[in-house]
C-alpha cells in the first residue's frame, strides 16, 4: 500500500500567541513572478547596500561580487542563475526579519561557495575575516570524494541533525537558507524533474527543518510551513504517485 502524504498531518503552525516578532510581509502562498527575476532581486539588494555606511558598503559589495563570480555558470534546479538564491536569502534577512547584521548578510551571500564552487574557506577568511569564515564553515556540508547517493543522504541527515545543537545564529542562517529553497519548490515547472524529489524533501522538512525553525524563530517556522503547503498544493499528486 502506497503511503499518501497529507500536509494537514504535519504542517503544525506554532502558537500564534508567541511573542516572537513575525516576518514583515504576508506569507508567500503563491510565488510571484519577481521571485525568479534576478535583475530585480539584485537591484533590491544593491539599493539596500548603497545606503549603508561606507565601510559596510564596501564589504557587502565585495561579498556580492565574490559570490556572483564564484557561482557564474551555475544554475538552480528550477532553472536560472544560481546567484539568485544567496541574493534572495540575504533579502529574507533584510526585508522580512528586519535584520541588518553585516556579517550575517555577507555569510548568506557566501554560504554555498565552499560547498558548491572552487572557493576555499581560507579565501573567505582572508577576504572577510574569521567570524564570517566560521559561519560559512558551519553552513557547509562536507562532501567526501566519491560519495554515493545513499552516502549523500546519510551524510546530509547527520549534517542536518547537528544544527539542533548549533548556536542560535547558525540555526537562524540555516533556516533562512532553507526557506528560500522551500519557496523555490513552488517555482518549478512540470517539465523539470526536481519535483520528483518532493517526497524526500518533505520528509526532511518534517524531520529536520520544521523542528529546527520552531526552536529558532517563529516567523521562519511559519513561513517554512507556508512554503511547503504551497508546494504541496502544486505537486502533491506527484508525491502521492
Amino acid at each position: 500500500m502506497v503511503e499518501v502524504w497529507n500536509p494537514e498531518e504535519f504542517l503544525r503552525i506554532p502558537d500564534p500567541r508567541s511573542n516572537i516578532v513575525q516576518c514583515g510581509r504576508p506569507s508567500m502562498k503563491v510565488i510571484p513572478t519577481e521571485f525568479k527575476d534576478l535583475p530585480l532581486q539584485r537591484k533590491k539588494l544593491e539599493q539596500w547596500i548603497n545606503v549603508q555606511l561606507p565601510p559596510d558598503k564596501v564589504v557587502l559589495q565585495a561579498a556580492l561580487e565574490m559570490a556572483t563570480a564564484a557561482h557564474a555558470g551555475q544554475e538552480r534546479d528550477g532553472g536560472g542563475a544560481y546567484i539568485i538564491h544567496p541574493i534572495r536569502s540575504a533579502l529574507i534577512l533584510i526585508e522580512e526579519l528586519r535584520m541588518n547584521n553585516r556579517k550575517y548578510i555577507v555569510t548568506l551571500l557566501l554560504h554555498d561557495l565552499v560547498e558548491d564552487t572552487s572557493t576555499t574557506l581560507e579565501q573567505v577568511r582572508q577576504r572577510f575575516g574569521g567570524r564570517v569564515a566560521f559561519l560559512v564553515d558551519n553552513l557547509t556540508r562536507p562532501r567526501p570524494e566519491g560519495e554515493t547517493e545513499e552516502e549523500k543522504n546519510l551524510n546530509k541527515g547527520r549534517s542536518l541533525q547537528s544544527y539542533f545543537s548549533a548556536d542560535k545564529e547558525i540555526r537562524l542562517l540555516k533556516c533562512v537558507d532553507v526557506l528560500d529553497n522551500m519557496r523555490s519548490w513552488s517555482a518549478l515547472t512540470p517539465n523539470q524533474s526536481s519535483h520528483q524529489k518532493f517526497r524526500r524533501w518533505m520528509g526532511e522538512a518534517e524531520k529536520y527543518y520544521f523542528p529546527l525553525a520552531d526552536k529558532t524563530n517563529l516567523a521562519l517556522a511559519t513561513e517554512l510551513r507556508q512554503a511547503v503547503s504551497s508546494a504541496f498544493s502544486l505537486w502533491g499528486s506527484a508525491i502521492n504517485k
